[in-house]
């Protein structure tokens, strides 16, 4: 059972390389074009013009002795392309890395990548790195550039695409996307332990923000007891972090604690969401807090509720100091989406109703934007506590329902 499984594995890896291989064609024809020379011009003493012909047109494979022949004859060096075999070893470490979390094995492959001048698999492979690293703007460049070559991807190449474009919608926070890319490959999630494992994860992750708990526990059982049978420690540490996250969304006293060595897995944008998710659903954490440094994801937000904290204490010192560290931020980073500091000045000022359309007007738009329901429901609360203080209970209530009814078409809506 085990040596046919083993050379069924041999076949269709094979099968992949014998496909990859007949993309080179394309390559062969623009660089053949570019130097004005005929079929039988580069065919003569390898094969016939019209077998080069069919090549080029990608309709079948070329080997590899005659590959050498043709790129010498076309003088293209070994570092203008990459063979079949070599992107897909490429792909299937790069693979591994992403299932072990292995982010310096990662860069050492990426670095290898380097030297490749062309290929998909290895544009897949470098994709996977830049999600896995948390580069966000080089891994939309790379997301939306692979969009518009799936076409030549075979199921293999493709099935590791979906899995990094899961995870890459996961890191901007686009749920409902990651979702749909995970629910149209369930074909392909059995392909290997690893590519289950890490679709499993990813499922746990997507319906644990979408607040589908059932499904999302179910990810959660199957990714940890692969993890935890192959003894992938930093994936095991990054699930317990989401795990008491998401038992925070849904305000559960069901958590457990959480030391700060675990943060040292995983990524820097789950932490930093983590501890401002800690710091409005529990008593502020200021150790914490400080934790989230200028010029990360979460920077003014920390700040934000830290300054919320000494106007409670009426501690004018520390407020300013806050204020003044806002200030600056925004002063480095002009296009920022929200000003918290009006929002602290109308706080400061008792001015509820400002505040009010400010939550409204700003805050809201961005935290349904973030697909955040937690903080969708918390800044809900303020607005409808205010208009209760306003005896505008109606309102608040109206506005209670409404608010209820767009998280729920979020959650469950389908494209």
């Amino acid at each position: 059972m085990e040596k046919r499984f083993e050379n069924e594995l041999k076949r269709r890896r094979k099968e992949i390389i014998k496909f990859y291989y007949m993309e080179i064609g394309s390559l062969i024809r623009k660089k053949r074009l570019e130097l004005r020379m005929t079929q039988e011009e580069v065919a003569k003493g390898i094969f016939s013009h019209t077998y080069l012909s069919k090549i080029e047109h990608n309709a079948i494979s070329i080997n590899k002795d005659a590959l050498f022949l043709v790129m010498e004859r076309i003088n293209m060096s070994s570092e203008e392309y990459s063979l079949p075999e070599d992107m897909l070893e490429l792909l299937e470490n790069s693979l591994d890395c992403f299932f072990r979390g292995d982010r310096e094995g990662y860069q050492r492959l990426f670095n290898d990548s380097l030297d490749f001048q062309y290929g998909i698999l290895i544009d897949i492979s470098r994709f996977g790195y830049y999600v896995m690293t948390g580069d966000t703007k080089n891994a939309k460049a790379s997301n939306d550039e692979l969009y518009r070559y799936l076409s030549v991807v075979e199921d293999f190449g493709f099935t590791i695409y979906a899995l990094f474009a899961s995870f890459y919608n996961i890191m901007i926070r686009d749920f409902i996307t990651a979702k749909r890319m995970y629910e149209s490959c369930k074909d392909y999630h059995s392909m290997s332990e690893e590519v289950f494992g890490l679709f499993e994860f990813a499922k746990f992750i997507i319906y644990g923000n979408l607040e589908q708990y059932n499904k999302s526990r179910d990810g959660y059982d199957n990714a940890k007891n692969i993890f935890i049978s192959r003894g992938i420690l930093p994936r095991i540490k990054e699930m317990s972090l989401y795990l008491n996250l998401f038992r925070m969304y849904e305000e559960s006293e069901n958590q457990f604690s959480i030391h700060n060595d675990i943060f040292q897995y995983a990524p820097i944008s789950l932490i930093h969401n983590y501890i401002i998710t800690k710091s409005v659903a529990e008593p502020i954490h200021l150790e914490e807090l400080n934790m989230i440094l200028p010029q990360t994801e979460y920077y003014p937000e920390s700040l934000l509720i830290k300054a919320m904290h000494y106007i409670k204490l009426e501690d004018r010192a520390m407020y300013d100091s806050t204020v003044s560290l806002l200030k600056e931020h925004y002063l480095l980073n002009p296009g920022e989406e929200i000003n918290y500091i009006e929002l602290l000045d109308l706080k400061e000022k008792n001015d509820l109703l400002g505040y009010k359309e400010f939550l409204i007007q700003y805050i809201l738009p961005y935290v349904s934007k973030q697909q955040n329901f937690f903080f969708q429901r918390i800044v809900n609360r303020e607005i409808i506590e205010i208009l209760a203080e306003h005896k505008r209970y109606k309102d608040g209530l109206m506005y209670k329902m409404k608010c209820e009814k767009a998280i729920r078409k979020a959650r469950e809506i389908k494209r």
